[in-house]
């Protein structure tokens, strides 16, 4: 058994990432509409390894990865504004939107 000992480490993420945000936005007289939309996808490789010791452990191996796992992410939302301008010194104005997000957690190895 090893109580105590110099070690290096060594801690890594790697990414991806990718998005869409389209809009379209269309005037007819005094009213204004505005759809707005966006996707979004992540995903992520996070482990740590142990890259030196002075002493390991018997059943350790050097280059042992001390966590290891991988994350992802989805996010998805929908937008509608619209305004009307009343008059010159008026516009009124209201939007509704709608989101939804997953999370994922995968490949927990410890």
């Amino acid at each position: 058994m090893v109580s105590s000992t110099d070690l290096v480490r060594r801690r890594q993420v790697d990414e991806w990432d990718a998005g869409w945000v389209p809009t379209l936005t269309t005037t007819r007289g005094d009213w204004t509409l505005t759809l707005k939309g966006e996707l979004r996808l992540h995903r992520g490789h996070h482990f740590g390894a142990v890259t030196w010791a002075q002493f390991y452990p018997a059943d350790v191996p050097p280059d042992h990865r001390y966590y290891d796992y991988q994350v992802g992410k989805r996010s998805a939302s929908l937008a509608a504004d619209v305004s009307w301008k009343a008059s010159e010194r008026l516009t009124l104005s209201g939007g509704l939107e709608g989101a939804q997000q997953r999370y994922e957690l995968s490949h927990d190895l410890l």
